[in-house]
């Protein structure tokens, strides 16, 4: 390994970072253990149930550090909440992981006091000792310490502060109480290292009767209260039906005057870099209108709105706001608005595309943006196969530098259709980076089917679409890697999830236990050369639920019991490709 020992130590540094196994390369010569370690501790996260374990985590982590010799290598630190939780209504998932970006929840009822224990300190004082330190990210219960953000202030002035879990105790008042802003809430909304927030679960009145007020403030803060604001990210959620939210809508709302915080003219606007949406109303017309009022949308580079735009909501968009520097754009628009809206927005890098868009569409978009696309995601309401293969073929043709795919596909029992559309996808030249959403229902089936012979078909068809296992996910990988026209395939991840909705003839139970979700991951190690790890990413449920005779019987005819009398949920295996019948 001499030759590594003589590389200098730039060069060590660029290697780390194109390597997927540092700690590997760490162990190959001395000369590579420093390299290796800014990168194997340049993210540190500490996951924390009560301020205790946060100070003994923190406690743990600058001794490790210590001993490492690595505490100058930390750029970004973490501290997230043990508990998370789920969105009440789920978005579409293109491995973007959407439906756990808000999964950190602030504390219900924040405390009017803030918790200043000893395990602050210790956290504080580990964050004293960490002289590259860029970015603080907070995603905890409780609200932010004020010593935390006074260590960060004193001890790393050029620190971005980003608060995912956005919340101050003075902005949640009931009817009578009367809206005032604490002093640190104040501080640390308009503080200057403050960069980005997340505003969860929001609505105008909380369902315990609260009136909520935190939407108010970050327009304000948007508008310059806070200067150096630059990303937001907020779910709209509706709140439930509790008599304390009854009654509190029967009350006057306080209004927020726009001077609570600071006061700045009425007619300045902020600088967002990234603004992202989602949530019932949250892309309306009247939402956007607003949105825009606050901010300058020709500042955006990444525009995410994860609600439908229907046309007049997107002819207003393109006709009132420059989009010309957004390079990462998600949009679920009215099919009527993608030719124009695509002519508006400036050359992307990255796209997710959830619309019903036909193939002449789908190559004007590409012929604009498919040279600069490294992500795209499109998401579209098939109807054949073919169809899928085509677009496959397209997104192949126009997008030379894709690296990460997504892609809902139907299933159709693994035969040649579906095995052209992974042929067409595997001819993405670059494509490091795949997720499919297989539609496991069957084409033709309808919950009205009244003739058993139909009836017993689309069932047939239906359990071997969801019989999907680690021999079929590995296959599904192989088959996109064999067929890419370059010497060697760049494929190096594959990811898998079936998407169903049956509940006809009690084929729920047996359409989740075959549903698997699988990753594919190709080891990069020299002494494994194309091996495949395959692992479920996704529980079994249900497999001590009995079926329906109707559909045991047909279950029985695809997988036999063979005198092993093993469970249903345990001798199924899934149908090869093409060989599916």
């Amino acid at each position: 390994m001499s030759y590594l020992e003589n590389l200098p130590v730039t060069i060590l540094h660029s290697i780390c970072l194109h390597i997927s196994d540092c700690r590997a390369f760490a162990l190959t010569c001395r000369s590579c253990v420093d390299p290796a370690r800014s990168i194997l501790f340049a993210n540190i996260s500490i996951t924390f149930y009560d301020t205790r374990e946060l100070g003994q985590q923190a406690s743990t982590w600058a001794e490790r550090l210590r001993l490492a010799k690595s505490l100058q290598h930390v750029r970004t630190l973490q501290i997230l909440d043990e508990d998370t939780h789920k969105p009440i209504e789920k978005s579409v998932e293109c491995g973007d992981r959407l439906n756990k970006i808000w999964q950190y929840l602030p504390s219900d009822h924040p405390d009017r006091i803030v918790d200043e224990g000893a395990g602050w300190q210790t956290l504080a004082d580990f964050i004293s000792l960490l002289p590259g330190l860029r970015d603080f990210i907070y995603a905890g219960a409780p609200q932010l310490c004020p010593s935390i953000l006074e260590c960060i202030e004193n001890n790393a002035p050029h620190c971005r502060i980003h608060l995912e879990t956005f919340c101050l105790r003075s902005l949640l008042r009931f009817p009578y109480e009367q809206l005032e802003i604490h002093p640190y809430d104040r501080k640390l909304a308009t503080h200057r290292q403050l960069y980005s927030v997340k505003l969860a679960r929001f609505d105008e009145y909380d369902d315990s009767g609260l009136f909520d007020y935190h939407l108010d403030v970050l327009f304000d803060l948007i508008r310059g209260a806070s200067p150096g604001l630059r990303k937001v990210s907020m779910l709209r959620e509706k709140p439930g039906s509790s008599m304390q939210l009854i009654s509190s809508r029967r009350q006057p709302r306080q209004k927020w005057k726009g001077s609570e915080l600071v006061v700045f003219p009425s007619n300045s606007k902020g600088k967002l870099r990234s603004l992202e949406l989602a949530g019932p109303d949250s892309a309306t017309l009247e939402a956007l209108q607003r949105w825009s009022e606050v901010t300058a949308f020709e500042n955006l580079e990444e525009l995410k709105l994860h609600q439908y735009i229907d046309a007049e909501t997107a002819t207003w968009l393109l006709n009132s706001c420059s989009l010309e520097r957004v390079s990462r754009l998600t949009v679920h628009p009215a099919s009527i608005a993608i030719p124009a809206l695509f002519q508006k927005v400036g050359s992307l890098n990255e796209l997710k595309l959830v619309s019903n868009f036909d193939n002449v569409q789908l190559v004007d978009i590409l012929t604009r943006h498919g040279q600069t696309l490294q992500e795209l995601a499109i998401i579209h309401p098939l109807s054949d196969s073919m169809n899928a293969a085509d677009m496959a073929e397209i997104v192949a043709r126009f997008c030379p530098r894709l690296q990460k795919f997504c892609m809902r596909i139907p299933r159709t029992q693994g035969n040649a259709a579906e095995v052209r559309i992974y042929q067409s996808i595997g001819q993405i030249a670059r494509l490091r980076d795949l997720y499919l959403i297989l539609d496991c229902r069957d084409a033709n089936t309808s919950n009205n089917d009244n003739e058993a012979n139909q009836l017993n078909e689309s069932m047939r068809h239906t359990l071997i679409n969801h019989a999907i296992d680690a021999s079929l996910a590995k296959a599904i990988f192989e088959t996109v890697a064999s067929s890419n026209t370059t010497a060697h395939s760049r494929l190096r991840r594959l990811e898998i999830r079936s998407q169903s909705n049956q509940s006809y003839g009690g084929l729920g139970r047996a359409c989740a236990v075959l549903a698997g979700q699988w990753l594919c991951e190709k080891d990069e190690r020299d002494d494994r050369p194309g091996q495949i790890r395959v692992t479920r990413t996704k529980a079994l449920r249900g497999t001590d639920e009995k079926l329906t005779p109707l559909v045991a019987s047909v279950f029985d005819e695809l997988w036999p019991d063979e005198g092993n009398k093993l469970h249903w949920s345990e001798r199924w295996r899934s149908y090869p490709l093409i060989e599916a019948c």
